[in-house]
């Protein structure tokens, strides 16, 4: 389990947010997924598939439990001037995170600028909408999770699920169902005065190693 720190700042524009990055596929073809619980202040997930065909802002308070499914890449924002946003995650330790697109696309699709208004990054194709929502928390007591990720340190089902999620594509499926199902908008993202190299700034958010 690896806990995350990230201050709260205004940097040129935009809130703090960690570095985006997919994760590959493990050896049956499926990407690797990951578990996050935000112990502390607000955070805003913003996830994206490689094809760029679902462009997801999960909005996530104290206590919130999100999932990042398999093929979503991922950035984490910490949408506030006033609160430090802390977070634990549980994730495979048979892979190494993939940058390399985020790097060349200079972030994320889209940029959160102060204030909240959703900017589209200018070095990706045409994209005219996201979808937000309240919290992605799915059927996560099958796993042993009813409240916190420390929960399942140690538990053999969530080993399973974050190495081998070929064998949870229902759930998987379902979740993603849900993402429709919930509290959901779609929200322009506005293209304009927006530097290409935006998210050069360095953001990345402290990391700590827990046992």
């Amino acid at each position: 389990m690896t806990l995350q720190s990230s201050p709260p700042a205004n940097l040129d524009g935009e809130y703090v947010k960690t570095k985006g990055h997919y994760h590959p596929e493990n050896p049956a073809g499926i990407g690797y997924p990951e578990l996050y619980e935000v112990l502390g202040g607000t955070a805003h997930f913003l996830l994206q598939t490689k094809a760029l065909d679902d462009i997801i802002l999960i909005e996530a308070q104290k206590g919130d439990i999100v999932v990042i499914p398999p093929g979503y890449g991922h950035v984490t924002i910490n949408p506030t001037l006033d609160e430090t946003l802390t977070m634990a995650n549980l994730v495979s330790t048979a892979f190494s995170s993939e940058y390399a697109f985020y790097d060349k696309m200079h972030g994320a699709a889209c940029y959160e600028l102060i204030g909240g208004t959703m900017h589209k990054n200018p070095a990706y194709p045409d994209i005219s909408q996201l979808r937000r929502l309240e919290k992605n928390n799915s059927n996560l007591g099958k796993f042993g999770i009813y409240t916190s990720l420390y929960e399942v340190i140690g538990n053999d089902q969530i080993d399973h699920l974050l190495n081998n999620p070929e064998n949870y594509m229902d759930f998987f499926k379902s979740m993603k169902k849900s993402f429709k199902s919930k509290k959901c908008h779609k929200s322009r993202i506005i293209s304009k005065t927006v530097r290409a190299d935006a998210t050069t700034i360095p953001a990345e958010s402290r990391s700590y190693m827990h046992p």
